[in-house]
């Protein structure tokens, strides 16, 4: 038989296409909505690999966690920066790399390989003063690498106060994050900034006895808006009462950081210290964050929680008035990009921010406890 989305052969015994990953065979079960998380386009990409990695690992091995012996010659994919396209505004740096290594055994050689691409980033960068400071908050906020190569000192100094606000806030919620940086976005790609939980940065080329994976946890700004400062303005100053009051070019950043939040709380939920190594031993706990993520079923449970607390304080309204009372982009069916906007209002207005982001922030200090 063929796979119905890309007409690939498969046998009438699988259950995924081992070419797309797409489901062959419907379980007979009531369909579930599913809020799917924004600004995570390739968690979703990878997901299938996953799912169909995890099916073959678990029927054909038995192995916990082995060594993992790649090529010699390193692996490396064509990333998305083109240095032939680049403009004034567009920064040399490529996020999105992938490789297959010859060994990983450990957390510290994962991070090893991901500040071995950062540094070959930078090299093409050759500024010295912002390779202080990437290094700088890299050590402070303990971020494996940061690549924010054409900003200037200034620029630099913005991003950094809003991580430094919110690790001052929540600081056991460092340790989670292993990528700050600069992207040139693709044509789908018309975010201002992104936090993207799960890249896949080492590749196993879809032979699933080859753990562990390295995954990298990323927040992405897009060149287009960051390295053009007067168009990021324009851009906000468009969209007001869109956004919370009072945001500017810097504090959308911790709109950002309201997601990096809470998907530490999901970590934390299932006591994992980061998704850095994927290995045969923490795969279920893995495939459990995935799957929250992809339901939003934590983010609603979240949200659901800090609503109840707002109605027994101030009385009954609506849950979408709840959330619009935010911002109007709050009142969103994916409920993850509730609680970001309401972190937003924080950072900018700590208690003075509006009842239902305190409401959200306080069952989010309590989760990242």
């Amino acid at each position: 038989m063929n796979c119905k989305h890309c007409n690939a052969m498969v046998s009438l015994k699988d259950n995924y296409c081992f070419n797309c990953g797409t489901k062959l065979k419907e379980e007979k079960q009531e369909e579930k909505v599913s809020h799917v998380l924004p600004y995570t386009g390739i968690l979703f990409s990878i997901l299938s690999i996953f799912i169909v990695g995890i099916f073959i690992f678990l029927t054909v091995t038995s192995h916990n966690n082995p060594t993992v012996y790649f090529n010699d010659t390193i692996f490396e994919t064509k990333g998305t920066a083109d240095p032939s396209l680049f403009t004034y505004y567009s920064t040399s740096v490529v996020y999105d790399n992938q490789f297959n290594f010859k060994k990983i055994s450990s957390v510290d050689e994962a991070k090893e390989y991901i500040i071995k691409d950062s540094e070959k980033q930078r090299k093409k960068c050759g500024n010295n003063l912002i390779n202080d400071i990437e290094n700088d908050i890299e050590k402070k906020y303990q971020i494996v690498a940061v690549n924010l190569c054409e900003f200037n000192t200034s620029y630099v100094r913005n991003v950094e106060k809003v991580f430094a606000e919110t690790f001052q806030e929540f600081p056991n919620t460092k340790g989670y994050m292993t990528n700050i940086t600069l992207i040139n976005p693709t044509e789908e790609d018309d975010f201002l900034a992104s936090f993207k939980p799960v890249f896949q940065f080492v590749n196993s080329k879809g032979n699933v006895k080859m753990f562990p994976w390295v995954i990298k946890t990323q927040m992405l700004l897009n060149s287009n808006y960051y390295l053009n400062d007067e168009y990021l303005k324009e851009t906000l100053d468009s969209s007001q009462g869109w956004f919370v009051d009072g945001a500017d070019n810097y504090s959308i950043i911790s709109h950002e950081l309201g997601h990096y939040l809470s998907f530490v709380a999901l970590l934390k939920k299932y006591n994992i210290d980061s998704l850095l190594l994927v290995t045969s031993d923490n795969l279920d706990s893995v495939m459990a964050v995935n799957q929250e993520l992809e339901t939003g079923s934590f983010s609603e449970e979240l949200l659901n929680e800090a609503y109840e607390n707002y109605i027994v304080k101030n009385g009954f309204i609506s849950l979408n008035d709840f959330q619009g009372s935010i911002s109007e982009y709050a009142r969103n069916d994916v409920y993850d990009e509730t609680i970001a906007e309401a972190y937003h209002d924080y950072y900018l207005h700590k208690d003075n921010a509006k009842p239902a982001s305190l409401e959200i922030v306080n069952v989010l200090k309590e989760r990242l406890k």
